[in-house]
């Protein structure tokens, strides 16, 4: 294009292919041709100068965009060969031409600025190092200007180049994460201070001149700002050791700066600039967005740039640390008395940072005044978001809940800090922690002992809740939990008084007499005192311990019986708990005596009852659970343990539970009673009917004996139908763990006759109707088989065997009923699951070295068969030809991503259990991966590969295969070969996620090894083929992924794997990329640098050598950022 007229036609053409591109009724085709024309000339190239001369040319837009693109990958391609003069004069022509043509869209602008900042970035460690003053003095006129423009413009470059320094993906041109870091310190080194200083200077200039603010200015100030407050700031240490995840590396939670920056986080207007910024900006709420930012991050600075400590501390003299977080706290309380919605959960994040991020000493500094400011201030807002937030409609921008969470967690690490306060700190604290308490139990009960509402519709929905409260406040019950048992005697009378109060109160709602908006109200706060309950006695052992032990030690509590209790209270209509009973055992008998009147009414009324609802009683479930375990682990706590004086041999009288005797007896039979009455009452309630196996699930741990020798379970099971039960899984795998947790013989027998014996009949009886083409039966077989997972989850060592083989029977009918099942996924899915429980548990209990060598190839053989099975029914929906659009639900292929499961966990067993192969497993192991690499290569084309869950599981599958049987890739044919090779190739393509290129590097470290130690001259073709295809992908990733720990480390494996394969075919691809024409003025550089990295042995197969290899690897990435690779 040299010809003027060429080239005038060529940009007429570009200008066309815009339109094209813009343009709303552009043809499909039309819009594909003019992509591909803009894709073939960045590859193509152009010359500086000709892109120079496009721009000054063409006003259409999209062309100036696509020519700064295409002039940036020109520029970072031949920079290395380029005139240093040149390039800075592009530089600066690409700063300037958004001056010269100011009606440029600001994605052109962008784009163009961008094109500088790459140069910036490229020269300011280039091997002549630019001297980037000019840079510097071009922003300081811009933002000296009076014109808004320029000054907007100056605050755009200074944006646009430090999100260039500040990028460190690998995925730049010749640009590794040891370039960027180089970079990136260099750029810390000299410039990113002086654009935070050059900033704030021009905007408070501008401020203090004006009355109004400019907000195109202020806009942009605040994104520079964001960017420099969120820096993660490079250290001194070797880049070696900076290796870490990519994302941590690009953005910082903690504000790091180094000394350097002492001077502007210890300037006493810094904090009032930002905050008198946002009081101006705050009615914008784009603008606030950022600012908020801004203060948040500002929250998090730490580290050497506040504790520079003068040498010799002045008495009363606070030092710079203290002394920020100071101002930062009165700023924050004087700027948020009252704030906007959107403002609510930033400035709340800022308080919760301001904890985490600062030693709890420079609180305890605090001056008394600033110290009864900032306590009334968090008191004052968790009173404000206790009401809003429990009544915010539960989605996934809980926005109140995650402040209100932010401030209880902020009290929480004060009152727990509060001894260690002077004393007028802690009694102010202490004493305000009754206000938190109360602000929440407000929220969550109705009149008169709170404020809490509902509307209709909120009853209606009330049992419709996906999440419940249980799970979606749990954090905030965590926290008054804690709150709580630091105030037990206002806490408990107060809990006391109001619950005892609704429990009398039943009688009114079971006869009618207040409207049913009364009655949800009457449940709800029912359900939350519970749960308030629940939280109280969660993990806490020392707490309620010691109150305990000093109320029974000073002879103000009277010692119960407590086992006696609470059979009373759960069997009473009335409770009166005896004169000087401690309120603890109060709560606990309150809660038992409600336990019992909802099973009464439930077993009297069923589903009809007006006093219990599935959601209430899944919630006294849980409770009653959690008062249970607190009570029988007290037996396990002795007085050392919480005192440092106490005596180790002496036990105080506590309100314990023996774990045996009578009590068990009755205490299981009434826990069986309300499990089955939830299942036979609410049998469509699957999270209740989980909580209720949890609570016998827990049991099993101290009382399986008494659980497995109740008449009144099995007489209870013979009427209900297992598989029928919502929680069917849950209860086989509590009912065999039971089984697995007793010493009585007879006691499994029982179990295994009345339990397991029948079920397995009831499968085979419907698995026969199913074959004789009964497919109304699916639904059934589909429950059996849950049931069969849930007791293959149960194995344990010593019923591993026993359980494979009851299991045995039904893993061969369902293998051969997935022949047929070629219209249902469902029990497909089904029988799969059985087999991946089996797999991941059953298989992993069976002996190897023992009786287990048959019981495992007996699973394998039936994996083969499986596999066959499941090929010939189920694959011809995944057909290579067929649109795999139609599978991107991965609901879709779940069945297939479970069979890849079972078989990397199946072959997988000897390598984790004895660090190889097992002779016994060999000679199978073998053939099942053949079997299954030859049924899933054919299949795995690129857009199979796309789909997140299969990939994952078809990549860890050949993983397994390589650890476990390398050999079975040289014995593919040739079509699976090169499908092999295929899904090796868009691993390392920089298409896939991250697990599929790490595990394909660890595929190729050890395949090559495999071929290194090999004698068979048979391999050559795979090892060329290997060398061909992977070993240059290899190399790049070893080189470019460095800020990726496992990945790096994969990667230079691999890499050493082909050298240690063949070292003359490892060096026909250096000398292709020392040939290369970008790497010619650094020909002799580069293969100095390349036969340094090589070793020189000839034997590399040692441990000893890797590492050198490795170490001389570091030392390669560090001399050779210049390179083209």
């Amino acid at each position: 294009m040299e010809n003027p007229s060429e080239l005038s036609n060529e940009i007429a053409k570009m200008e066309e292919a815009a339109r094209i591109l813009m343009g709303e009724n552009s043809p499909l085709h039309q819009r594909r041709e003019a992509e591909s024309y803009f894709v073939q000339m960045k590859e193509a190239g152009l010359d500086p100068n000709i892109c120079r001369v496009i721009l000054e040319t063409t006003r259409e837009p999209v062309v100036m965009f696509q020519i700064a693109q295409c002039l940036c990958s020109s520029l970072v391609k031949n920079f290395v060969t380029s005139n240093k003069q040149d390039l800075i004069n592009i530089c600066t022509y690409m700063l300037e031409m958004p001056l010269k043509s100011n009606q440029l869209p600001g994605y052109v602008v962008a784009e163009v600025l961008k094109v500088a900042a790459t140069l910036v970035k490229r020269g300011i460690i280039a091997s002549d190092p630019w001297d980037v003053e000019f840079v510097l003095e071009f922003i300081s006129k811009l933002l000296d200007s009076e014109e808004e423009n320029m000054q907007a413009l100056g605050l755009r470059v200074v944006e646009a180049i430090s999100i260039e320094f500040s990028t460190m993906w690998r995925a730049s041109s010749n640009m590794g994460f040891d370039f960027h870091h180089k970079a990136k310190r260099k750029f810390e080194e000299i410039m990113l201070k002086r654009f935070m200083q050059m900033s704030l200077s021009a905007l408070s200039r501008i401020i203090s001149s004006s009355s109004s603010v400019n907000e195109r200015v202020c806009d942009r100030f605040l994104k520079v700002a964001v960017i420099v407050l969120q820096w993660n700031f490079t250290t001194s240490i070797k880049t070696a050791f900076l290796k870490v995840n990519l994302y941590s590396m690009n953005s910082a939670v903690a504000l790091r700066p180094p000394p350097s920056w002492a001077d502007l986080f210890t300037n006493d207007d810094l904090l009032p600039f930002f905050f008198g910024l946002h009081k101006k900006v705050r009615h914008n709420s784009q603008l606030a967005e950022n600012s908020l930012s801004c203060i948040t991050q500002l929250a998090a600075v730490m580290g050497s740039c506040l504790d520079n400590r003068s040498k010799e501390k002045v008495a009363g003299v606070p030092q710079p640390h203290d002394l920020y977080v100071q101002r930062f706290c009165s700023n924050l309380i004087e700027t948020f008395q009252d704030c906007f919605p959107y403002e609510v959960l930033p400035f709340t994040t800022s308080l919760h940072r301001i904890f985490s991020h600062h030693p709890m000493p420079i609180f305890k500094r605090f001056p008394d005044d600033l110290m009864g400011s900032f306590v009334n201030f968090i008191v004052y807002w968790c009173g404000q978001l206790a009401q809003p937030s429990m009544m915010e409609q539960k989605d996934d921008e809980s926005v109140l809940v995650e402040a209100y969470t932010h401030c209880l967690t902020c009290w929480g690490i004060l009152l727990r800090s509060c001894p260690t306060f002077p004393k007028a700190s802690h009694d102010l604290i202490e004493a305000e922690n009754s206000k938190v308490i109360e602000s929440f139990l407000k929220a969550i009960l109705a009149p008169p002992f709170g404020s809490r509402s509902i509307s209709d519709d909120d009853a209606a929905d009330m049992e419709d809740e996906e999440l419940d409260d249980t799970q979606y406040y749990s954090i905030i019950l965590n926290n008054v939990g804690v709150f709580c048992r630091l105030s037990i005697d206002s806490f408990s009378e107060f809990v006391i008084r109001v619950f005892h109060e609704r429990i009398q109160q039943r009688t009114l709602i079971m006869s009618g007499q207040i409207s049913e908006q009364e009655r949800i109200l009457w449940l709800e706060d029912i359900h939350w005192i519970l749960l308030m309950v629940g939280s109280f006695f969660h993990d806490s052992d020392r707490e309620i311990y010691m109150y305990l032990e000093r109320g029974y030690s000073s002879k103000k509590f009277q010692l119960l019986d407590m086992a006696t209790f609470i059979l009373q209270c759960a069997s009473s209509d009335e409770f009166q708990p005896p004169e000087s009973t401690d309120n603890i055992s109060i709560i606990i008998g309150l809660v038992c005596h409600w336990f019992g009147i909802a099973y009464r009414s439930l077993d009297t009324e069923g589903d009809k009852s007006r006093i219990v609802s599935a959601e209430l009683y899944r919630t006294s479930f849980l409770t009653f659970s959690v008062l249970i375990n607190f009570l029988t682990n007290l037996n396990d706590e002795t007085p050392s343990q919480f005192f440092e004086d106490a005596d180790p041999n002496s036990s105080a009288p506590m309100p314990v539970l023996p774990s045996n005797g009578e009590f068990s007896v009755q205490l299981i039979d009434f826990i069986i009673k309300q499990i089955f009455t939830a299942f036979k009452t609410f049998p469509a309630e699957k999270k209740l009917c989980n909580a209720a196996v949890g609570l016998l699930l827990q049991e099993s741990e101290k009382r399986a004996e008494f659980i497995a020798k109740s008449p009144l379970l099995y007489e209870l099971i013979s009427t209900i139908t297992l598989e029928r039960l919502p929680a069917r899984r849950n209860f086989m795998t509590c009912l065999v763990t039971i089984g697995s947790n007793v010493n009585s013989t007879r006691e499994r027998e029982q179990m295994h006759d009345m339990i397991l014996k029948p079920m397995a009949a009831r499968f085979m009886e419907a698995s026969q109707q199913y074959f004789a083409g009964n497919m109304n039966i699916i639904p059934h077989l589909v429950d059996l088989l849950e049931c069969f997972s849930g007791i293959a989850r149960a194995a344990q060592i010593e019923s591993g065997s026993i359980l494979y083989e009851f299991l045995l029977p039904i893993l061969r009918v369902s293998c051969n009923m997935i022949r047929i099942a070629v219209d249902s996924q469902l029990l497909v899915e089904a029988i799969l699951d059985v087999f991946h429980k089996v797999a991941t548990t059953v298989f992993v209990f069976m002996d190897l070295k023992n009786n287990g060598s048959e019981e495992e190839n007996s699973f394998i053989m039936l994996l083969m068969e499986l596999l066959d099975n499941y090929k010939e029914s189920q694959m011809r929906r995944f057909n290579r030809g067929r649109a795999f659009a139609d599978l991107e639900q991965e609901e879709q292929i779940a069945d297939l991503v479970m069979l890849l499961k079972i078989i990397s966990n199946t072959i997988s067993k000897p390598y984790i259990m004895y660090g190889s192969p097992s002779d016994v497993s060999d000679h199978l192991s073998l053939p099942l991966c053949q079997k299954t690499l030859n049924m899933m290569l054919p299949l795995m084309c690129e857009d199979c590969l796309q789909l997140p869950s299969l990939s994952g599981a078809f990549f860890r599958l050949l993983q397994h295969i390589t650890e476990c049987c390398p050999t079975v890739f040289l014995s593919l044919d040739e079509l699976n070969v090169n499908q092999l090779f295929v899904c090796f190739s868009w691993a390392l393509s920089g298409a896939a996620s991250t697990e599929p290129t790490r595990l394909t590097l660890d595929c190729i470290a050890t395949i090559t090894k495999t071929l290194s130690n090999s004698t068979d001259t048979a391999n050559g073709g795979f090892t060329v083929r290997m060398f061909k295809d992977l070993c240059g992908k290899s190399f790049e990733m070893a080189v470019h992924s460095t800020a990726e720990v496992e990945l790096h480390g994969s990667a230079i494996k691999a890499v050493f794997g082909f050298i240690a394969l063949n070292k003359s075919f490892f060096m026909e691809y250096v000398n292709s990329v020392i040939s290369r024409p970008e790497n010619e003025a650094k020909r002799e550089f580069a293969v100095k640098a390349f036969m340094d990295l090589i070793p020189q042995s000839e034997s590399l197969n040692t441990r000893q050598e890797y590492k050198a290899f490795s170490d001389r690897f570091e030392k390669f990435l560090e001399i050779a950022d210049t390179l083209i690779i």
